[in-house]
């Protein structure tokens, strides 16, 4: 199998996508397609990272989230796709740390208290 046929179909070898792609070729009429991770996947990786069945994207960055990692995480506000913005607000900062404290210093936790 030549390169040409790599980067063309996207199969690396005859049961299998190419790293970059995901599909099932051992499917009648099915294809290798290209991952979309919207441009959030980890720029220092040759291809985007997906899932080689489903082309669900692993380890979405930039505080993304979702299949394609297409919208903000939750806590963040902006657009994942086109601006690649996604910004924490100070709630949602705070809203984090109350929910770290909390779970951290249960009231379980304290010893039993009598009145005397």
């Amino acid at each position: 199998m030549g390169m040409s046929l790599l980067v063309t179909t996207g199969l690396a070898l005859p049961f299998r996508c190419a790293p970059g792609y995901y599909g099932n070729p051992l499917l009648i009429g099915s294809t290798c397609k290209k991952c979309d991770c919207s441009g959030n996947s980890d720029p220092n990786l040759i291809f985007e990272d997906c899932d080689e069945v489903t082309g669900q994207c692993r380890n979405c960055l930039h505080h993304t989230t979702g299949f394609k990692c297409e919208r903000c995480a939750p806590g963040y506000y902006g657009d994942a796709r086109f601006a690649k913005n996604c910004t924490g607000t100070v709630c949602s900062f705070v809203q984090q740390r109350q929910a770290k404290l909390s779970t951290a210093w249960s009231t379980d936790d304290l010893p039993e208290t009598r009145d005397v």
